[in-house]
């Protein structure tokens, strides 16, 4: 449950801020397009849950605090 709601939050600030999956993944620097849609639709969390670094940059980049996330 924990992993549909931070994806559904992704997806919002994501919109919120214009940007495609595409364009999310190239102002993160090393995260891909296909790694966005994952963690958007909460697909395999157990596998692909995002790391410490990916939600920092996601919380920098969007202006928003970690628990926000």
């Amino acid at each position: 449950m924990l992993f549909v709601v931070l994806g559904r939050k992704i997806a919002a600030l994501r919109r919120e801020h214009g940007l495609s999956q595409f364009a999310l993944s190239e102002r993160l620097k090393g995260v891909s397009r296909s790694y966005i849609a994952t963690l958007e639709a909460a697909r395999r969390p157990e596998h692909d849950a995002p790391s410490l670094e990916v939600v920092i940059k996601l919380a920098l980049l969007f202006g928003v605090s970690l628990d926000d996330l």
